[in-house]
């Protein structure tokens, strides 16, 4: 139950509001050339209408141009660029202080023939080990370090290449250990690409929190949130989730316990 929630400015609400143009983009580029077309059409007759739609539709034109370019550039420089992340449901599981299990389901959509892998990096807060446990199907899991920065590299390699426009689900379970320092009490996913629904949950075996918050952070290093809800733990409930579809780019969301 949701005890109480809040935009933290004005200034966050509106900016992101505005973040929803990078779903929108398309129909900025279709409204622009439309607008084209019309101002075009009725110059002859209607001039002064003409000289205020034209310039208008100018603008929303190269709008969403830009926005459909941002996304190009972002997209060719990240770790996928081939695919797309349809949906993405994680699961942190705390067994007790000192060992965790991450479960992660991702559907995604091949943008290109050929892909043979997926990645994902993450940031593990505890002072342990990361293990690959289980990956669903006849995929391959495989863990590295990030090689300039401190994040670890999750590399499903699949069972074989994609085609393009198909889809694949993939599911895969990695075991997190923490040796003396226990790991920061929060779940968090920034997202740097379109996704139609992004879940996370917080699975507790005991110690079960009373409230936890969910908050939205205006980018990935940010240390004050731009939107916080403050949520009751019902009675009996072991599990804490964030679920949001359509969720901003370049925002993070996160839950904290």
């Amino acid at each position: 139950m949701t005890t109480g929630s809040r935009w933290i400015s004005i200034v966050g609400r509106l900016y992101y509001i505005v973040g929803l143009l990078y779903y929108l983009y398309n129909w900025l580029i279709v409204l622009g050339v439309g607008g084209l077309i019309a101002s075009g059409a009725v110059y002859v007759h209607h001039p002064y209408l003409a000289a205020t739609i034209l310039p208008t539709s100018f603008c929303v034109l190269m709008v969403g141009t830009v926005i459909l370019l941002k996304r190009k550039s972002i997209r060719l420089q990240s770790a996928n660029p081939g695919l797309r992340e349809l949906t993405l449901d994680s699961t942190y599981v705390i067994q007790n202080g000192h060992s965790c299990q991450y479960l992660r389901k991702v559907r995604l959509k091949c943008l290109a023939d050929g892909v043979s892998s997926y990645q994902h990096k993450f940031r593990w807060t505890g002072d342990g080990d990361v293990y690959p446990l289980s990956v669903q199907g006849r995929h391959r899991l495989e863990l590295s370090k990030e090689k300039y920065g401190s994040r670890t590299c999750c590399t499903v390699i699949l069972e074989r290449p994609l085609r393009m426009r198909e889809e694949v689900e993939l599911e895969y379970t990695l075991r997190l250990t923490s040796n003396g320092h226990p790991p920061k009490p929060f779940l968090s996913h920034t997202v740097y690409f379109p996704i139609n629904k992004l879940v996370q949950s917080v699975q507790f075996n005991n110690d079960i929190p009373l409230k936890y918050k969910r908050q939205i952070f205006a980018s990935a290093t940010a240390d004050i949130p731009v939107y916080e809800d403050n949520v009751d733990v019902f009675a009996g409930s072991h599990t804490l989730t964030y679920e949001v579809k359509e969720p901003r780019m370049f925002y993070r969301y996160s839950i904290c316990w």
